[in-house]
């Protein structure tokens, strides 16, 4: 069966055009095609030959109005009737026919005609004998079948003229056509009657897939348009008419040309039918226009239908309005180019806009500034307050800086709480510089999120073209570099970018890179710096300062490779690293008769938040058999306020493993009483800045007085870091410190010569 979707409007049209010329064919009632449906109903019902034939020559003989009619057998010139039909014999008994050889000889050929003279029968070449019966006419229909004897049917006529009896000769040879068609294939009943009922299923199939045609014409989702030759409108579907609009009474007749929306030009039209005309079609994107004056882009298929003689019968257009699909291509653009999370520009997009900026910039002589920030803490906060406060923040922060920029910059967000903005025409460098400051007093003022009032700053680095580079990639990297330098300042700074910069940065890579392969390599090594009691001048404890023995640089100090460890991740893994080397050698002291001592190892942030800490300090203890009284952890004050909630849990946690806590640089940071009280903290670590001028400064000695008192009142034991005169040491024992440290008593150790001053320094008996 024909695929439908292979039937272009015009052959769909013509195939159910012909149906309905079949169906009316069929119910004409003349009389000639009455006989010949006779017939053929008879035929088609399940009947012997003898029913068919007696069919034939009954219905032949009193439609036409014959004497007799009969279906014969010729043997020679004589005539044996087989069946017969006579309105003359009401016997019902056969006459004995013979014909001439002259009609004998014309049945080789065809059907014959006779006619016979009523008043001489002899002069006549037919013989009858049957009293009382003189034919006037005699026609002779063969029927010849393969290896049997010829047969034919007779129909003889007394009446009629041999010119009447002519005029029957096309409808009656008709009807033994068919006759003798159906005889044919008697034997083959059986197929046939499958034949006719598939060809019944055929017809009826071909009605229901115009139908069906019809049908898909009409609901099919795309919009169909049919024009003439002409371009003018002829038919359309519902689907045009939702598209549009516009009613199908409203278009047909008229030019597609109404649909137009006026963003083409007239070139955009002469392309489209020049295609047409080569190629007989055209495919393609174009807007139109609704009926309510909305645009909207469709999708567009024209196409020319052409006659068997090809000639032009009409065009057919199917269109599908794709305006959702422009949108989801636009939201798919947007977010191509734009942080999802703030709306500004991503990476891609500032690099585009930074390359066109260096081009303008070359043409017109002209600067502009890169500003790279990054945010303060801002992992802090996502650590204490859950991801979606962190995602406000940075929403917010978006939002702020936006407002401190003009409308024709470019504020973008490169991923986490890394932000970049782009400022054209720069008229000196002073201009990025105002922005700068003015940038970091907008993000210095708290953010209420939610009811939650959070403060950030950020550290900012500057960048100008063509000073610091000719490419986006150059300026971003400096910029980023001057970022550092002004982390490294302390928060809420910038640094404008200067070459030293970089090879500061070269520099961080060769350290970033060296350290990844420093633990495999066995490269780190731990100094001790001892920590003295005031009460009696004993050594009571050390703490562990790491010391990164680099194959070429030499001794690193921490100072120099802790903040890239941090910033890359690896501060955990080494942090855990010491944390064993410590403990370990602390236990070989006590194991080689050293007094035993406290051992202080520092705890990054990291270790805190990111990693189970009780259970890594206590497999650390099991593993080096050390007793966890003399295991002291320092937690700096800043990593301890900013993560307050987990610090807490954590440091309760590593207490009931009965090991020492101390808060290091204490003081330098934002202490809150409300929050350190929570804590179990043994001990508080005075920063050494407030040592370095406590004989000079009596704010510095009010603070160091303070935070002995507070660290008193608090039942903790107070230690003073950074102690290097006597005088300073003085000053603290006339204060109450308890414990001190410094370069007085000595600078940081390897592990075998701080057991040497540990053996010296112990009470003598």
């Amino acid at each position: 069966m024909d695929d439908l979707n292979q039937w272009r409007p015009d052959e769909l049209e013509e195939r159910l055009r012909l149906t309905e010329a079949e169906n009316a064919l069929l119910t004409e009632q003349s009389e000639d095609v009455l006989l010949l449906g006779l017939v053929a109903e008879a035929i088609a019902d399940e009947v012997t030959a003898e029913e068919i034939v007696a069919t034939v020559l009954e219905r032949a003989a009193i439609l036409k109005e014959l004497d007799y009619a009969c279906f014969a057998e010729l043997d020679g010139y004589a005539v044996k009737v087989l069946q017969d039909y006579s309105v003359l014999f009401e016997a019902r008994v056969s006459p004995e026919i013979r014909l001439p050889a002259t009609m004998v000889s014309a049945l080789g050929s065809g059907s014959a005609t006779v006619a016979v003279r009523s008043d001489d029968p002899s002069a006549a070449s037919i013989l009858m004998e049957i009293d009382g019966f003189t034919p006037v006419s005699v026609l002779a229909v063969p029927f010849q079948r393969e290896g049997e004897t010829k047969r034919l049917f007779l129909f003889l006529d007394q009446v009629r003229s041999v010119d009447q009896l002519e005029a029957l000769k096309p409808l009656l040879e008709q009807v033994i056509g068919i006759a003798a068609a159906r005889l044919e294939n008697l034997y083959l009943m059986g197929q046939l009657r499958e034949l006719n009922t598939d060809l019944e299923k055929r017809v009826a199939a071909r009605t229901a897939d115009l139908r069906r045609a019809a049908t898909v014409f009409e609901s099919t989702s795309e919009g169909v348009m049919i024009t003439d030759p002409d371009q003018k409108i002829v038919a359309v579907n519902r689907a045009f008419c939702e598209v549009t609009g516009y009613c199908d009474s409203e278009v047909i007749g008229k030019s597609p040309s109404l649909l137009q929306s006026g963003r083409h030009d007239r070139q955009f039209y002469d392309s489209m039918w020049q295609s047409i005309r080569e190629t007989r079609k055209w495919r393609g994107e174009i807007w139109n226009r609704r009926k309510n004056g909305e645009i909207y882009p469709e999708l567009l298929n024209i196409s020319e239908v052409r006659g068997e003689d090809d000639e032009l019968t009409n065009f057919v257009g199917v269109f599908s309005d794709i305006s959702a699909l422009k949108e989801s291509e636009a939201r798919f653009e947007h977010l191509a180019h734009h942080d999802p999370l703030t709306g500004l520009p991503n990476r891609l997009l500032l690099n585009a806009r930074m390359e066109h900026a260096a081009v303008r910039a070359h043409r017109t002589k002209s600067r502009f500034a890169v500003l790279f920030l990054d945010l303060d803490r801002f992992k802090t906060v996502n650590d204490s307050f859950g991801h979606p406060v962190g995602d406000q923040l940075l929403q917010e922060v978006a939002r702020r800086l936006t407002d401190c920029v003009r409308a024709d910059d470019t504020v973008a967000r490169l991923g986490g709480d890394e932000f970049t903005i782009l400022i054209e025409d720069l008229l000196d460098p002073g201009s990025a510089v105002k922005t700068a400051a003015k940038i970091l007093e907008a993000l210095a003022e708290p953010f209420d999120l939610g009811g939650l009032e959070v403060f950030s700053s950020c550290s900012l680095g500057i960048a100008l073209f063509p000073d610091d580079g000719g490419d986006a990639t150059t300026l971003l990297r400096n910029a980023d570099s001057a970022m550092h330098r002004a982390k490294e300042e302390g928060p809420k700074s910038f640094h404008l970018y200067t070459t030293d910069l970089s090879e500061m940065a070269r520099q961080r890579l060769e350290i970033e890179t060296g350290l990844r392969r420093a633990l495999e390599r066995d490269e780190f090594v731990l100094h001790y710096q001892p920590q003295v009691s005031l009460s009696d001048d004993r050594v009571i404890g050390a703490e562990a300062l790491i010391r990164w023995q680099h194959p070429k640089k030499g001794l690193i100090p921490p100072n120099r490779f802790i903040h890239v460890a941090e910033e890359t991740g690896q501060i955990e893994a080494i942090g855990e690293w010491v944390l064993k080397a410590a403990c370990s050698e602390n236990r070989k002291w006590q194991d080689a008769g050293l007094p035993p001592i406290r051992v202080a190892v520092n705890v990054s942030g990291l270790q805190i938040t990111h990693t189970p800490l009780e259970e890594v300090v206590r497999e650390t203890l099991e593993f080096s058999g050390l007793d966890a009284r003399y295991l002291e952890l320092e937690i700096t004050e800043s990593v301890v306020m900013d993560q307050a909630e987990v610090s807490a849990r954590t440091l309760d946690a590593l207490k009931k493993l009965d090991v020492s806590l101390a808060i290091d640089d204490f003081g330098a940071g934002y202490s809150s009483l409300s929050y350190l009280k929570r804590f179990p903290i043994d001990r508080l670590k005075i920063d050494q800045s407030f040592i370095l001028d406590i004989i000079s400064s009596t704010h510095d000695q009010a603070i160091a007085q303070a935070v002995i008192a507070l660290g008193h009142s608090l039942q903790l034991t107070v230690i003073a870091e950074g102690v290097e005169t006597t005088e300073q040491l003085e000053s603290l024992r006339a204060q109450g410190c308890d414990e001190v440290q410094g370069y007085l008593f000595s600078h940081p150790l390897p592990a075998g010569e701080f057991a040497e001053f540990l053996a010296k320094h112990q009470p003598q008996p």
